[in-house]
């Protein structure tokens, strides 16, 4: 997205008598846009385009700035040219005009104000309302017209509104104006963006829909974390979150996926056999871990361990962090710590916020005292596949 730009009215040293006039225009159908000159050049509202005056909020053959024609079936709306007029305006030919206040189409297509009249409320006058601005032969509401918004000349972009004589973003029903950060895909320089689709230019505003956008999540600047997805203003969870069904193909019994086997029949496969009688055993009692492949990224927030008591006392995994990583060879990122209690005869729980991965490891730190080795049961993962 370019940075929002403006189009001032420009002013040209020339002279010029009372009345510029593009073309003769017929009653009832007109694309001439009539504005008053003086010895400056164009007169308020207006800019010269080849050696004419002329108002580009609305002329089709210069819509917007010089040279900008619309083509057949389209009209000029607040300089772009558009399939039909909107906000309230009239389409006079190909032009969109206000006639409450066009001094080349007062109240009516054609009706155009004599030289030094104005167009106020619809009707030719002398002057305008205390609280009008005079542009050319108009008088506008600089507060809120958004072809002289702030001034004569000044055109809001499309999908802005003028508003206290100030262009600014109007959103459509059920958009909220928020402001863009990093995490909405800013950038720091829209301008720099050759393809024009660099996003939201950070500081910006933009129209955010707070039912699903995932960084305005119910309020502007409410992000949803992990895998959570926006939805009816609320972060929920991509999925409804079960447990697993346990899978031994998620493991494999080599030291690829483990750390250290102590013999084929404590392979890492147990740990998913649904078996509590089978077990993981390490030769070694320090920093041992085993990786869980489930083939495409899953979102987890749970996982449970089951350390049983009737074992060797003391050799069950303890200190305990679970890791996430982009391979079977890492590197490795921590996504949480936790404590496995001691002889324990049900699963523990250990909860998390919710993380996505394909890769996921265990690493054991240490056992409970025991000098020859470290042992797991079962385990199983909350989450959504």
């Amino acid at each position: 997205m370019s940075p929002f730009k403006r189009w001032p009215a420009l002013v040209v040293g020339m002279a010029f008598g009372a009345i510029g006039v593009i073309a003769a225009c017929s009653s009832g159908s007109t694309n001439t846009v009539y504005v008053t000159a003086d010895a400056a050049g164009c007169g308020d509202g207006s800019q010269m385009c080849g050696s004419s005056c002329t108002v580009v909020a609305r002329d089709p053959q210069n819509c917007g700035k010089c040279g900008t024609a619309c083509t057949a079936g389209q009209v000029c709306s607040q300089g772009a040219c558009a399939a039909s007029c909107g906000g309230g305006t009239t389409t006079c030919g190909q032009s969109c005009v206000d006639t409450k206040v066009d001094g080349a189409n007062c109240g009516a297509c054609g009706t155009k104000c004599n030289a030094g009249e104005v167009c106020s409320a619809g009707k030719c006058t002398t002057t305008c309302a205390a609280s009008a601005t005079q542009c050319g032969n108009s008088c506008v509401n600089a507060q809120v017209d958004p072809t002289n918004c702030g001034g004569c000349g000044t055109i809001c972009n499309a999908g802005e509104a003028c508003s206290a004589g100030k262009c600014q973003l109007s959103c459509q029903a059920g958009l909220t104006v928020c402001t863009a950060a990093p995490v909405d895909g800013g950038v720091a320089d829209a301008s720099a963006d050759a393809s024009g689709d660099a996003g939201p230019v950070l500081g910006s505003p933009y129209c955010a829909n707070l039912q699903s956008d995932n960084t305005n999540c119910g309020a502007c600047g409410k992000t949803c974390t992990g895998s959570d997805k926006c939805k009816a203003g609320t972060c929920t969870p991509a999925c409804n979150p079960t447990w697993l069904a346990s899978n031994q193909s998620w493991t494999q019994n080599n030291l690829t996926y483990a750390s250290e086997i102590l013999n084929s029949g404590y392979n890492p496969t147990n740990l998913l056999d649904n078996n509590v009688t089978t077990r993981w055993v390490t030769s070694s009692t320090t920093n041992q871990w085993v990786i869980f492949n489930f083939g495409a990224p899953v979102t987890l927030s749970g996982i449970q361990i089951l350390n049983q008591a009737n074992y060797t006392a003391n050799s069950g995994g303890k200190d305990t962090i679970l890791q996430t990583g982009p391979g079977l060879s890492g590197p490795w990122t921590n996504v949480t710590s936790f404590q496995v209690a001691n002889q324990q005869s049900s699963f523990q729980v250990f909860n998390f916020s919710s993380t996505a991965s394909q890769y996921w490891r265990v690493f054991v730190q240490n056992n409970w005292g025991y000098q020859s080795y470290i042992q797991f049961m079962e385990v199983g993962f909350y989450g959504c596949q």
